[in-house]
């Protein structure tokens, strides 16, 4: 049986990210500074990445949705969910 989107904002299924993670997919964290900030990072993404949380400087863990952006600042991680790296 088929499971409808697990990550708001995102057309993507349980099954499918766990196809994904069969394939080798990975969680990934990037730190973010001064002169790499997150719109770096998700112009570089491989295709069909996907920004999942922010792991603030405080281990607070900030999830990603539809209706969350949460700010990611110097210090903070951003986790994302994609292919293996080449």
């Amino acid at each position: 049986h088929s499971r409808g989107p697990v990550i708001p904002g995102e057309h993507v299924s349980l099954d499918e990210l766990v196809g994904r993670s069969e394939l080798g997919w990975q969680f990934r964290r990037t730190p973010i500074t001064e002169k790499f900030r997150v719109g770096d990072k998700l112009s570089t993404m491989a295709t069909g990445t996907i920004p999942v949380a922010v792991l603030k400087l405080d281990d607070r863990l900030v999830f990603l949705s539809s209706t969350s952006r949460p700010q990611a600042d110097p210090g903070d991680q951003l986790i994302t969910f994609g292919p293996p790296e080449r």
